[in-house]
């Protein structure tokens, strides 16, 4: 239907206007779950790097547990209650991003409220068919979640994280910069090579003729933006405020 994308992208900002409103009123956790809705927002387009350092510094571990357990109890919410693909992706992006860089008691307190309530990160049955790129991207959330959720029962078994692994490397000083840079690009691929062969077999089902990771079609345009959102910027990157 004629317009139907900027009036879906109208009732999007709407929402998260009205959700914004609603956080104001949460006097102990105001600027947390602002900082989540902004970066989990309606608009197709990466998180916002300030908002997501502005939530990993409200989460961090000067800062009181409960914070961490309210952090994901919102992620979830908006998990749980969104059909929109951007917001389910941008979540996720938030919850990987933690993973890396908060420490382990996010890791902790995201398996414990797994186990004591409905699994965050199961997502098997999402879809978003409100356009036919919607319906596409809803195949990466799906094996984005599901990447997450491996990764998270793997570590608990085996204790051991590859990407923490990697990201330890990277800060060695024993590495050299090329090293640095092939030991980044293996752990930063991981994901979005598996979500990539599943939206690929998506696509063949339907006819596409795109194969594995030999596709084109990535959400937020690009595989480098899928990787810059996902992964954050390199060590010896310095965020631009502005982002």
């Amino acid at each position: 239907m004629p317009g139907s994308g900027a009036l879906r992208m109208a009732l999007g900002a709407l929402k998260d206007s009205t959700t914004l409103g609603l956080a104001t009123l949460n006097t102990h956790y105001r600027e947390l779950e602002m900082a989540i809705i902004l970066a989990t927002n309606h608009s197709e387009s990466p998180p916002k790097e300030r908002h997501i350092n502005a939530i990993f510094t409200m989460i961090s571990a000067s800062r009181p547990r409960s914070n961490i357990a309210h952090c994901i109890r919102i992620l979830g919410r908006r998990l749980s209650k969104t059909n929109n693909w951007a917001v389910a992706l941008k979540t996720l992006i938030v919850i990987h991003r933690a993973l890396r860089q908060v420490g382990p008691t996010f890791r902790n307190e995201l398996f414990n409220y797994g186990r004591s309530k409905s699994h965050v990160l199961y997502l098997s049955n999402f879809k978003d068919n409100s356009s036919q790129n919607a319906w596409d991207y809803s195949a990466w959330v799906r094996a984005y979640a599901l990447f997450l959720e491996e990764r998270l029962e793997c570590f608990y078994a085996l204790k051991f994280d590859v990407e923490t692994e990697c990201s330890a490397a990277l800060v060695s000083q024993e590495l050299h910069a090329n090293d640095a840079l092939a030991q980044r690009h293996t752990c930063d691929t991981t994901f979005i090579a598996q979500c990539g062969a599943q939206w690929g077999r998506h696509n063949n089902r339907k006819g596409g003729g795109i194969c594995g990771n030999q596709f084109n079609h990535h959400p937020f345009g690009s595989q480098e933006q899928m990787y810059m959102a996902a992964t954050g910027p390199a060590p010896n990157d310095h965020p631009n405020p502005a982002a």
